[in-house]
């Protein structure tokens, strides 16, 4: 059984995960998605408050605070990954004006540590921060069929378009296809409309750390795929060289 402590502090994390995912909420809306009573929340919320984590407005709406905003950012430039990968991510997204991203392997879940805007404002909803299962995504299926220890449950296999992948033979004939090619293709399976290229990121040493990607309009990703999966793959490479210098 959890300590009160740890206790706490597992309902702090949740109330960050609910308010930064859902953006500001009730107390009410609080309590229906952490499934805690409204005055327990009321007390984590006034331990939040005064740490500095969270605030209120006038409409009595819960939100994180700046605090949070400038903790992620200390955390970005300690992270070695994200410090590796500004500039080829920069020069990638500047020579193809598409959205980059860099995702790891949390559990069985892949995160997004990092993103760089393109030209399509508003048109991708996964931010730094935010999820992807293992078999939806660019990055997310490029970690999956790369990384030997991570297996795709297949109760997880739940779809987001019509073009999920839904199945287990599904999920292993993609995860083959993708070590042949040396890359992952997104079709519409986050996102109607959207398509994405996905690579491996790995450390000087042949460990997996993560996987980037480009992604935009179906049109404009699958128009020459190939020519934009070099460019991916030479962003790859060149986050692993920044790894091996430090």
């Amino acid at each position: 059984m959890a300590t009160p402590s740890i206790k706490v502090l597992a309902n702090a994390d949740e109330l960050l995960r609910v308010l930064g995912e859902g953006g500001p909420q009730t107390i009410a809306d609080v309590a229906r998605a952490m499934s805690i009573p409204r005055p327990s929340v009321y007390r984590l919320m006034d331990s939040m408050v005064h740490s500095g984590w969270v605030t209120s407005d006038d409409e009595g709406r819960v939100r994180l605070s700046a605090d949070i905003l400038r903790l992620g950012e200390r955390a970005k430039d300690q992270n070695p990954l994200i410090r590796a990968s500004e500039e080829p991510l920069r020069q990638l997204r500047d020579s193809t004006r598409q959205t980059v991203y860099l995702c790891i392997r949390r559990d069985a879940e892949i995160v997004c540590l990092d993103r760089l805007q393109g030209l399509s404002v508003g048109l991708l909803e996964l931010v730094p921060g935010g999820t992807l299962p293992p078999h939806a995504g660019a990055t997310a299926r490029a970690i999956a069929a790369f990384d030997d220890t991570f297996a795709v449950p297949p109760d997880a296999l739940t779809p987001l378009t019509p073009r999920t992948l839904t199945s287990p033979e599904e999920v292993s004939a993609d995860h083959q296809a993708i070590r042949d090619r040396g890359y992952s293709i997104s079709d519409e399976d986050v996102t109607v409309g959207v398509a994405a290229l996905g690579a491996p990121v790995w450390a000087d040493t042949g460990r997996l750390v993560g996987a980037i990607s480009v992604a935009g309009m179906r049109e404009d990703i699958l128009r020459e795929p190939e020519v934009l999966a070099a460019r991916l793959q030479d962003a790859a490479a060149a986050i692993t060289g920044n790894l091996a210098v430090g």
